[in-house]
């Protein structure tokens, strides 16, 4: 499963895509709430929030759980504290990283599976096949996911191939669209 992560104001990991979720407009990705504060909160007045320590203890109680993890601030201090709050899950972890310089620290972090996800690049970065597939050359790899419209690009998908790792594409919803992504190779 893919978790987004925000920041909390005291500096730990809600699993929230953003603050803009919660009604109440001074609270923002500027002014986010603190860890109690959101633990307080019952999102779309209803649901009970999760934080770090709340997604690892569910992840302990089902070990078949592996989480993705998406993070677009501060991703590599993320990688830290997630490995340094619950080192006996970092091999369920699957850190996304969004530019091939985070790599480094994510993996000296102790994180084995990472996907280079491409949709932060600039237009020519993503499409830049060969500087891709020698990165996971040198750099293992879980695999790239990238835009679905970049696998309607002429033979796209065939030269990231060469890379040896799995690919994926953001979400599709289509049973049609779906069996098209499997018959070029996407995982």
């Amino acid at each position: 499963m893919e978790f987004d992560f925000t920041w909390t104001s005291d500096g730990q990991l809600a699993c929230l895509h953003d603050w803009s979720i919660l009604p109440d407009p001074s609270i923002t990705d500027e002014t986010p709430l603190s860890l109690e504060e959101w633990l307080q909160v019952k999102v779309c007045g209803q649901f009970t929030p999760l934080c770090l320590e709340s997604l690892a203890n569910f992840m302990r109680e089902h070990p078949d759980l592996y989480v993705v993890t998406d993070v677009k601030d501060r991703n590599a201090d993320a990688a830290r504290l997630i490995a340094e709050s619950c080192p006996d899950l970092t091999d369920r972890f699957i850190i996304q990283i969004y530019q091939d310089s985070e790599y480094n620290e994510i993996a000296a972090a102790g994180f084995q599976h990472i996907i280079y996800t491409l949709y932060k690049l600039p237009p020519a970065g993503k499409r830049d096949v060969e500087k891709l597939v020698r990165f996971a050359a040198e750099h293992p790899l879980l695999g790239y996911t990238y835009p679905n419209e970049l696998r309607r690009t002429w033979r796209y998908t065939e030269r990231m191939k060469e890379a040896g790792v799995q690919l994926f594409v953001h979400t599709v919803n289509a049973q049609k669209e779906i069996h098209a992504c499997y018959s070029q190779g996407i995982d």
